[in-house]
Formats: C-alpha cells, structure tokens, sequence
C-alpha cells in the first residue's frame, strides 16, 4: 500500500482584473445558486453550481474565453495558466502525466490508473492516454487541487481537470476561428449552434490542427516532434417538458503525433559520436540521426447522454456514456540513422527500430445523483456510479545485433542475429460506487462540511507472451508463463471541514480529506502474467487551510491555500 500525507503545500493566486464570468446558456434545468455578479465565475467544482468565491477547496478556473485569449490549446498547456499543475512529457502518452503540487503517477503499464483524473462534460476517463487533447469550443476548466475521491472517484487522488465544453444555445451563432504561427504551426476551428425546432437545440463544433516538428532528423532531412489532429463534436439538447432535459452529445477525436524521439545530450563513450550522423551532442541539441519512426497516433470516440429532472426541491442528473480509446505507437530504441544494422559491439543494437504497440480501451459508466435545491443553511449531493473497462494492450519488438565487424559499418549478413517477441494481454476492472457530501450551517455564518464514499471494485489481468515476431528469430527476452490473475477491494473515503464566511467577498476553511487509488496488474509485455504481483492502492491523507477573498468592485481576487 503506498499512503501519501499532504500537509505542507502552499499555492497563492492574485487577479489584478476581474475574469470572465459564465456567459454561455446554462442548462434548462438547475438548482438556483447565489446570483453572481459581472465579473463572478460560476463552477461546478463539487458537482452543483456555485459562485468559485464559496467553493471551500483551492479550485482554479479558466474560461474559455481566456483560453483563446491566451492561445492555450490543450490540456497540456493548462500549465500556463495553473501553477500547481504541471505536464512531464514522455515518449507516447501512456507514459505522459499530469502532476497537481507535485503528485501524480508517471509508468508505462497501463494497468495502474492516474493520479490526476480528467473529466470532460462529466465523462471520466479511464487512463492518462486518454488525457491529452486538443481544446475546442471550450466552456471553462476548473483545475481541483488535492483529492477529490468523495465526488470524482477513485484516481483523483492528487487532483481533477474537470473541462465543460459548451452547450447549445438559444439563438443561432456562428464562430471560427484560423491561426498561424512560426514554425509551420497551423490551428483551425469553428461552430454552429442555435435551434432547430421548438424546444430543441444542437451545436457542432470541428477542429484542425497541422504544428511542425522541432527536432532536425539528420538522417530524413526532415522535422521530427510535430502532430496533426482534428475532431468533431455535436450536442442535440431536447426540453422533454418544463422540468426534463436531455443532453445527447458524441464526440470524434484523432491525433497522429511524430512524437517523441530521444536526444543525446552527452556521450560518455567516446566512440558514440562517430555513429550520430552529424547531429550535434548538447543538452540544448535539437538534432536527431534516425532512420525509424517514432510516433503515436490515437482516436477516441466519446458518446453521452445527460438527463436532467427538475423535481423542485431537489434536481436530479443522469450521465450515460460509452467511451472507445486507441492508441498505436513505436519506439525507435536504438537513436542510428542507418537503413542496415552496424557494428557497435557484440553485445549492443545493431538495429533496434520495430518496438510498437497496442493499448485500446472500451468503457461504459453511468452516473446519478441527487442534488438539493437552493443554496440555505443544508445543500446536499448524493449518488451512485458504475463503471465498466475493458483494456486490450499487445506489444512487439525485433532487434538485430551484430557479433563481428568494423566498428560504425554495415554489418556483414553471415553477422546478424535477430531477435523478437510478443505478448497480449486483457485488463478488466469493474468499479461501483455510493457517496454523497453535505454542508450545514451550524451557527451564522459556519458551516460544517462533510462527505463520503462507500465503493467496491474488481479488478483481473489475463495475459501471456506469443513467441517471436518473424519466424527463425531468436527469443528476445525471458519467456515468462501466460496466467490470470485477480483482486477486489473496497474502500471508504471521506472528507470533513469547517468553512466560515466573513461576508459574501471572503471567506476561510480547514478540511481533511482521505482519497484512494485502487489497485493495479500489470499488463506489459515483460510481465510474468503467471505470477503476477497486485499492486496495492494508494491512500491520501490531505489537511488544508484556505482563504479566499476579493474586493468589491472585483477588480482583485485572492486565494491562498496551505
């Protein structure tokens, strides 16, 4: 089990100016919050509309207005505007990750979850590959520090990017947008939205992106580390009645990304720059020597649909959805341009180019919850949610090394040896869930916070290793036994607090939060999948003081937390 104690982190924030508030319709159907002034942002940080100035946990939001404003144009750029966030790139996106004041899950199996949870319109993913995507027709981002288990679920235990994408409109509306920029950077986008029969709405939104790579491949000519993306949304939203509301939205995204070769920045052997091709040795270099590819190109499908039921002391919410992950990748491990294998030494890769993989993910997850109507002296949220996931991960590498020759020249073919393996594996884990989180004003002005999360999951790993690539091909590798292997687990989680409001432009609050990781197999190719270890879950115990605060025109904002 690992446990994690947070109690020392500090984050401040100061607007000199006033942010844009929520200007896009809300939905048909919502609890009444305090009514916010220009200048107010309205968030759904803990899962009901409230004004960002009474969420009592450290909650930085960015509308989507700010976001063009300041040319952020997806979730790995967020880091711009979020100081506690940051973004550690690796090779492909499985092994790719967000930290929230420093805490987050960097590895490459895909059988241990994140520790920064992304939800977009209320859809969780399942994997940090599936975090990293291109913002379009955005809302607002609210970035949650800390754990937020006890109404995210159960890979929030460092925090939550929790993006809204805009809903249709009333009246019709028509925008797009074209950049270019340096370094063959090109970003397309545009929307339609508005009526379309009476108590029916929809909205499209497309985008394209073409950015050129940065690194100079020596050995192509060509720029390496670029990608192109685009994608399509469309929302149809239908006033069933006066107090129902549906909310279908589906969602195609595809990125293909010549992204990210290693490289060398120093050479401790001193016959290594000899076999670089030219390119320069630095820490500052940006020139690469190889002939393979490295790459990563993914394609997500997303489809939802959201109810809304209106029972007037209480609104009660439905999220359905189906979510349908790829990911292809390779690796060229060996960083030479040569077309052939090369002599290095006996030991070492002659050619190391074929090193790809497979990761796919289907899950289905439902959601419903119940929240309390208004804002007086008791709100409450309570709900259940089931997820579902289904993870098929292969992977293949082939390497040839060579056993005599004349150092930094062609192998001779009587030399070469190749060797090659395979393996496949199944992950399967089932979640569900029942919590629930309330606020009471026990005296003017204080309230005492408290929530809740009772959930049970299982978790399975079947997988084994499949031979060799190419027939003839030596085994590359420890050839370990195929098997299955099987966890379950439940755990409570919580969260408790005080909050006290001097007046409507300030206020300060102390919580204690317990979060949790489930468990994780491992299901990568070197995997003994016949005796294969479970990891144990991850447990968070986080403290925190907090104050927020502005003046009264709102032209200056404060937010501190500890």
């Amino acid at each position: 089990m690992t446990k994690i104690t947070s109690i020392c982190l500090f984050t401040t924030a100061l607007s000199a100016v006033a942010q844009s508030a929520y200007a896009q319709d809300a939905p048909a159907v919502v609890a009444p919050v305090e009514e916010a002034e220009p200048g107010e942002i309205i968030v759904t940080a803990q899962k009901r509309q409230e004004r960002l100035q009474d969420v009592p946990l450290a909650v930085t939001a960015v509308t989507g207005q700010a976001l063009e404003d300041r040319q952020i144009n997806d979730t790995s750029s967020l880091v711009a505007a979020v100081p506690s966030l940051t973004f550690q790139q690796g090779n492909n996106p499985t092994n790719t990750s967000f930290r929230i004041r420093g805490v987050g899950t960097s590895l490459f199996s895909q059988g241990v979850e994140p520790s920064v949870s992304v939800v977009v319109d209320g859809v969780v993913a399942a994997r940090q590959a599936q975090n990293f995507s291109d913002f379009a027709d955005i809302e607002r981002v609210e970035v949650l520090r800390g754990p937020q288990g006890t109404l995210f679920g159960k890979n929030a235990t460092a925090g939550v990017i929790n993006v809204i994408t805009a809903r249709p409109s009333s009246e019709l509306q028509a925008r797009g947008t074209f950049t270019i920029a340096e370094q063959n950077e090109y970003r397309a986008s545009g929307t339609i939205s508005g009526p379309i029969a009476e108590g029916l709405k929809a909205r499209v939104t497309a985008y394209y992106n073409s950015v050129g790579g940065f690194q100079n491949n020596i050995a192509t000519g060509k720029k390496d580390a670029g990608f192109e993306s685009w994608g399509v949304r469309g929302k149809l939203e239908w006033d069933a009645t006066d107090t129902l509301t549906f909310l279908a939205s589906a969602e195609y995204r595809k990125n293909d990304a010549n992204c990210c070769q290693q490289v060398l920045v120093r050479a401790n052997n001193p016959l290594r720059p000899q076999v670089n091709g030219g390119a320069l040795i630095s820490p500052g270099t940006t020139q690469v020597w190889n002939n393979g590819q490295t790459y990563a190109n993914s394609d997500q499908k997303t489809y939802s649909l959201e109810g809304n039921l209106d029972l007037g002391w209480a609104k009660l919410t439905s999220i359905t959805a189906y979510q349908d992950f790829g990911l292809t990748n390779n690796f060229e491990v060996d960083r030479l341009g040569a077309t052939v294998p090369i002599f290095i030494t006996p030991q070492a890769n002659a050619q190391f180019d074929f090193n790809q993989g497979f990761t796919g993910t289907k899950q289905f997850s439902q959601e419903i919850r119940l929240d309390s109507a208004g804002s007086g002296p008791f709100t409450y949220t309570v709900g259940g949610f089931y997820s579902n996931l289904n993870l098929d991960r292969t992977f293949q590498r082939r390497r040839a090394t060579c056993v005599a020759g004349v150092f930094g020249q062609p192998c001779p073919t009587a030399n070469i040896r190749f060797g090659s393996f395979s393996a496949a594996s199944k992950l399967k884990n089932e979640h569900i869930a029942a919590f629930g989180q309330a606020e009471l004003a026990i005296v003017d002005k204080l309230k005492v916070l408290a929530g809740i999360r009772l959930q049970h999951e299982s978790i399975s790993v079947t997988g084994g290793q499949l031979g060799v690539v190419v027939p003839g091909d030596a085994s590359f590798g420890t050839i370990n036994p195929s098997g299955t292997q099987r966890a379950s687990d439940d755990a409570i989680t919580g969260k408790a607090g005080l909050q006290y409001e001097f007046s409507r432009r300030a206020q300060v609050y102390a919580s204690y939060t317990r979060g949790y990781k489930g468990q994780g197999i491992d299901t990568e190719p070197t995997a003994n999948f016949g005796n294969n270890p479970v990891i144990q879950p991850e447990r968070v115990n986080a403290y925190e003081v907090g104050f927020k605060g502005s003046t009264s025109d709102g032209s200056l904002s404060v937010a501190a937390a500890a």
